[in-house]
Parts: C-alpha cells; sequence; structure tokens
C-alpha cells in the first residue's frame, strides 16, 4: 500500500471517488493524478482508441496504438496505484450519465457533450469541473462554459486543438488540485492565475 504520511501532513482530504469523462491528452493525467493523490475509485469513460497524434502528450508508447484509451489507462493507474478500483466505459456510446458518480472532470473536446454534461452534473448536484486548454491557454473551470477555442471544429463537433504535453499537464494538476481546494485546502491557484493564463470560475 502506498505512503500517504506526508501528504497526510498537509491535511488534504482524498477525493472517494473520480469520473473521467474524455481520456486524451487532459484526462489520462487528471486520473494519474487522482490516482496518485488517493482517489480510492475512478471511472474512465472515453470510446476513442490511442493514434500516432496522442503521443506527444501520453506517456504512452507506440506498441498502445489502436488500443482503448480507457484501457490504456487503467493499466497505467494500475501499474501505479494496484490498490485503486477502476472502472472502464470504453464500448458506451453515447455516455450513460447515470453512471458517473462522485467528482466529475469533463476533459472532453465536443461542446454538445460538455453542455450536456455540465447541465446534468447540475441537475443531479454533482461536484463538475472543465478540464481543458487551447494551445497554451489553459481553463479549469468550477461552473460556467468554457470559452469557444481558435481550434477546426468539424461537422461531428471534434474541435481539433493545438496541443502539447505542458498545457496539458498542468492544466490536469490544477483542476486535480482546485478540486481538493473546494475541500478545504489552502490554495496557490490565485497566485499563479496571471503567471499561465489561467481561467478559474467559481459557481
Amino acid at each position: 500500500m502506498t505512503d500517504y504520511s506526508r501528504q497526510n501532513m498537509l491535511h488534504i482530504p482524498r477525493v472517494p471517488c473520480g469520473s473521467i469523462v474524455g481520456c486524451g491528452g487532459t484526462g489520462t493525467w487528471t486520473a494519474l493524478f487522482l490516482a496518485m493523490s488517493g482517489c480510492e475509485k475512478i471511472k474512465l469513460f472515453d470510446t476513442d482508441q490511442l493514434e500516432p497524434h496522442n503521443l506527444n502528450r501520453l506517456p504512452y508508447t507506440s506498441d498502445n496504438m489502436g488500443e482503448l484509451k480507457t484501457k490504456i489507462l487503467k493499466d497505467k493507474i494500475l501499474e501505479l496505484r494496484p490498490e485503486c478500483s477502476i472502472l472502464t466505459f470504453g464500448n458506451v456510446e453515447p455516455i450513460n450519465y447515470s453512471l458517473l458518480e462522485g467528482y466529475v472532470y469533463d476533459c472532453t473536446d465536443k461542446r454538445a457533450i460538455q453542455d450536456a454534461l455540465q447541465d446534468y452534473c447540475e441537475e443531479k448536484e454533482l461536484t463538475y469541473r472543465r478540464v481543458g486548454y487551447d494551445g497554451d491557454h489553459i481553463t479549469t473551470l468550477a461552473w460556467g462554459r468554457p470559452q469557444s477555442t481558435e481550434g477546426v471544429e468539424p461537422e461531428d463537433g471534434y474541435t481539433v486543438i493545438p496541443s502539447w504535453v505542458i498545457p496539458s499537464v498542468l492544466v490536469s494538476a490544477l483542476a486535480v488540485y482546485s478540486t481538493h481546494k473546494t475541500l478545504n485546502t489552502k490554495s496557490f491557484v490565485g497566485e499563479i492565475h496571471d503567471l499561465f493564463n489561467m481561467d478559474e470560475e467559481e459557481k
């Protein structure tokens, strides 16, 4: 079992359960940071497979190409935290919102899904956090609609944005941290707001 004694010195309450919707650039790191912070149960939602353009920002190899992102992510989490309970929903489309549980992290690229997901969380009083970025501009929203991106949005609603690993990791770390912040921990998010051009809105 992982020793969290030093983390416990910070009086950081652990998120008991998190639902990650979208297991790409931000969803992968969000799930990993949740697991490494002591989250006991994580649900992963994504029907996509790993593609070559994903590798510039994800901790996977070409050997994983073509595999479901939920499966690869589950395996990676269990390498680090075998005691974590991981449930995957890689063949469920559209998303069955009734399966969402705990803190919901919206890591999707489709605006229609983002809107529907936030509406559902608001109706069911689930804690929602948007985790996204556009190039080097990152956004973590507790509530409130994300800004439109400068990416190219084809007819299927998928927004293609310029991506690299640093904003992806950074916004994911801030999203997990800011979730813990709502659990009464000291926040440093405001201190780096201007430095990283981050948008944060509270309900």
